[in-house]
Order: C-alpha cells, then structure tokens, then sequence
C-alpha cells in the first residue's frame, strides 16, 4: 500500500514536468512570433520612410513645374510685347512709306532704303518669332512629361499607402495573436499550480479519499486532454499565420 501513493505521485510529477516542456514551446512559439512582429515593425518602418521620399519627391517636381509654367508664362509675354512692337514698327514704317509715295519724285532713293529696312525687320521678326514658337513647343513638351512623373508618383504613393495599410493591420493581428498564447500560458501555470495543490491533498487524505482521488485523476486527464487540444489548434494557427506570411 506504500507504493502506490509513490507511484501515483510519480505518475502527477510526469504529467507536471509534461505541462512545464509545453509551457516551454508556448514560450518558443512567443519567442518567434515576437521576431516575426519585429520584422514586420521594421518592414512598415522602412516603407513610410520610401513614403516621405516620394512625398519630397513629388514636392520637388510641383516645385520644378511651377518654375517651368513661370518661365513660360514669361515668354509668351516677351513674345507678345515683340509683336506689338514689331507692329508698331510695321504701321511706322507704312505710315512713312505712304508719306514717301506722296515725294516719289524728290525722295525715291529715300523710300527704296525704307522698303528695304522694313523687309529687313520683318524677316528678323519672322526668324525671333519662329525661334520662339520652337522654344515654346520644347517647354510645352517637357511640362506634359512632368505631369506624367507626378502622375506616376501619386499612383506610388497611393500604393504605399495601400501597403503600410496592410502592414499595420498584420501588426494588430500580431499583437493579438501574442496576447492569445499570453493567456494560454497563464492558464497553464495556473493548472499546473492546481494540479500541485491537489497532489498535496491527495498524498495527506490517501487512504480517506480514494475514491475522491479516482475522480479528480479522472478530471485531471480530461483538462490535461484540453490542455493538448488548445495546444494543437495553437499550433495549427500558427502555421496558418506562417503561411499567410510567407
């Protein structure tokens, strides 16, 4: 009758050390998910870093196309004032051409140099015109290439954002998942820690309470087969979670 108290209190600390090296994988299993939170930390670190880059970036481009618009806006001014000038320049010319016609007589050789200057400001005229409209055309360009670059920035950034969205949203899941095993393993030290209590008992009531004893091994198997349970749907979950990671 020695014995079997010994045996069964053999039997208790098997199943106690058997909770402890499970308490141990829950600590590993934390352990891992904490890098895997880490990494994910750093990965969201990393992309709003890419985000203000872009956002300076962009600023940047605004920047260079509104000095570009500027520039252009003032030549198009520069060229307006040469066409009102050369116009000017025009009528005074006609103006003195009709007054020469009036003197061909006494002023031709006079009228023919006036004919001459006008072709002259005229031709000048065409060449600057020309030059500019070819400038203008050039700067034309370069700002619809511009706007397509901000264009191409904001989809990167709507793409950043829609990224650091979901890294956050994995972080929140971390989180709850590493409170989930928290709890677990609370709950386990406190089986574990009931479990000595009724050994306790168990080894100072034996002979009284056999019976009482056949009955709380009995529970104790059945808490200890929970126990297994949530650690296998604990392992389960967390190979999903590896898998949706990978």
């Amino acid at each position: 009758m020695a014995d079997k108290p010994s045996a069964m209190q053999l039997q208790y600390e098997k199943k106690i050390q058997c909770l402890c090296q499970q308490m141990q994988e829950y600590s590993k299993q934390m352990d891992m998910i904490q890098c895997e939170l880490d990494r994910t930390r750093n990965q969201l670190v990393t992309a709003n870093r890419e985000l203000d880059d872009l956002k300076r970036l962009l600023g940047q481009r605004e920047d260079a196309l509104s000095c570009y618009e500027s520039k252009l806006e003032d030549i198009r001014y520069e060229l307006r004032e040469r066409e009102k000038n050369s116009q000017r320049l025009v009528e005074n010319l006609q103006e003195k051409a009709c007054k020469l016609h009036e003197q061909l007589q006494q002023r031709e050789s006079a009228l023919i140099l006036c004919r001459n200057e006008v072709k002259s400001h005229l031709a000048a005229m065409d060449e600057v015109k020309a030059s500019f409209q070819c400038e203008l055309q050039q700067r034309e360009m370069v700002i619809k290439q511009m706007k397509d670059d901000l264009q191409r920035i904001y989809d990167d950034l709507r793409q950043k954002s829609e990224e650091n969205s979901q890294l956050e949203r994995a972080v929140m899941d971390y989180k709850s998942r590493v409170h989930q095993y928290s709890c677990q393993v609370k709950e386990a030290e406190s089986r574990i820690a009931c479990m000595a209590d009724k050994m306790q008992q168990m080894e100072c009531q034996h002979s009284k309470e056999k019976q009482q004893c056949m009955h709380d091994m009995e529970e104790f198997e059945k808490k200890l087969n929970a126990c297994c349970n949530d650690l296998c749907n604990s392992q389960n979950d967390l190979r999903r979670m590896n898998r949706c990671l990978a």
